[in-house]
């Protein structure tokens, strides 16, 4: 009986010696557990920053492409206007004897007639205006209205004039025939002309 006792105390005593033991290595296990997702956690946080930063960095590549599209399409632009522009000046040189006979226009793109004369100013050297030839027929009965240069436009495709004047504004434009003409040089006359088509 004593060696029962004797192996219950030893029993007992090793039991009481094991559980902190096992208390102590439990907290240990914790405290590293928590370690471990202290470091999962900054591990995070840094991939986290890391796309971050991936993303600023898409976003100001993407950025410069745009503002490089912009500055590209603004020099297109730039030039597109420049040629269009000595398309322009080109166009808008003529000898004396191609706007001869070329047509104008209304507005409405309905014919007036077409160009029959021109008359210089000599003291600016400009052309002073020009005479349009109307009704008729193969210059036969033409009627001759006399339009300030100024008033023309010349069409989009360089091709003839326009005039922004309408169909019964026209008929009632002052007119004049071949054998005809005006004092061109009549100042009266002049001012009388530039009024009606301002």
């Amino acid at each position: 009986m004593r060696d029962i006792y004797k192996f219950l105390a030893v029993s007992t005593l090793t039991v009481g010696m094991a559980a902190p033991v096992v208390a102590v290595d439990v907290e240990d296990q914790r405290e590293e557990v928590l370690q471990q997702q202290e470091a999962v956690r900054n591990q995070q946080q840094d991939v986290r920053e890391e796309q971050q930063d991936v993303l600023e960095g898409q976003r100001d590549e993407q950025q410069d492409v745009t503002e490089e599209r912009k500055d590209v399409l603004e020099e297109k632009q730039d030039v597109t206007e420049a040629r269009r522009d000595l398309r322009q000046d080109l166009a808008q040189t003529h000898r004396a004897k191609t706007v001869i006979g070329m047509n104008v226009k209304d507005s409405q793109d309905e014919d007036l007639g077409k160009i029959h004369d021109l008359v210089l100013n000599f003291d600016n050297g400009n052309i002073a205006y020009v005479v349009i030839s109307s009704g008729g027929l193969l210059g036969v009965g033409d009627t001759l209205h006399a339009v300030p240069w100024k008033a023309l436009s010349l069409n989009t495709k360089a091709a003839g004039f326009v005039l922004n004047i309408d169909q019964t504004a026209w008929k009632n434009a002052p007119s004049f025939k071949d054998n005809d003409w005006p004092e061109v040089a009549d100042r009266d006359w002049n001012k009388q002309l530039e009024g009606y088509y301002q």
